[in-house]
């Protein structure tokens, strides 16, 4: 008959493998971050940041697209009131210095993003955090929290005031460049309603309506280089 030691032996037997396996699985290799779906958790929140450590060589070795990749991925999977917990445990970390600053570029554009759909969206454009390489740099996360490109548009036009247009449209263009998908249901047409706008209000009461040959000429060639459309 079997002793309760011996049954204790056996169950610690049984389970130590699976110890062994836990603690093996907390240091990714390099494949296994490209390829993880759930590096937010897997990272981050299961072992408050041991993995992030445990890794820190493979996560040293990801190239430049793979390590934008994996940080677009840690910031659409954290909580909304999770990215400054996010961004002081990546710094606080042996997390490599590269992959720490690319959390907290992409934490700052999160949170430009945030503000863009709240109820002063214009206001970003003069944020002191505002920089158009962050919108660049991680042009996946814009193309997730900007889907809709005509409503966020109209809130922006609706928003801002008149003297601020023409340049808020060129900064859209300088972001859009680069990361706007060149689709018609993509298009930024920020300008565009802009000008509807002006056109529809008694007088010239528009800084898009050109008046001289001159202004004419020079709203064609920004039209060409799809600033309004």
């Amino acid at each position: 008959m079997e002793t309760t030691r011996e049954s204790w032996g056996k169950r610690q037997l049984a389970i130590q493998p699976q110890a062994i396996n836990m603690e093996i699985n907390m240091k990714y290799s390099l494949q296994e971050l490209v390829s993880m779906e759930n590096p937010y958790e897997l990272l981050i929140t299961k072992d408050n940041g041991t993995s992030l450590n445990e890794s820190s060589e493979a996560i040293q070795q990801l190239s430049v697209k793979q390590r934008t990749a994996l940080v677009t991925t840690i910031i659409l999977q954290c909580p909304t009131d999770g990215f400054s917990k996010l961004n002081a445990m990546v710094h606080r970390t042996l997390c490599p210095e590269k992959f720490a600053g690319a959390v907290e570029r992409a934490c700052i554009l999160n949170r430009l993003i945030t503000k863009l759909h709240g109820d002063t969206p214009h206001l970003v454009f003069s944020n002191p955090e505002f920089d158009v390489s962050l919108f660049h740099e991680f042009a996946d996360l814009v193309d997730h929290l900007i889907p809709d490109r005509k409503a966020f548009s109209e809130k922006l036009a609706a928003s801002a005031p008149q003297e601020q247009h023409s340049k808020i449209a060129r900064q859209l263009h300088e972001i859009f460049s680069v990361t706007l998908a060149k689709t018609d249901n993509k298009e930024i047409q920020f300008g565009a309603i802009i000008e509807e706008k002006s056109l529809s209000a008694p007088g010239r009461n528009s800084l898009f309506t050109p008046s001289t040959s001159q202004e004419k000429q020079a709203t064609q060639t920004l039209t060409t280089n799809n600033i309004y459309n």
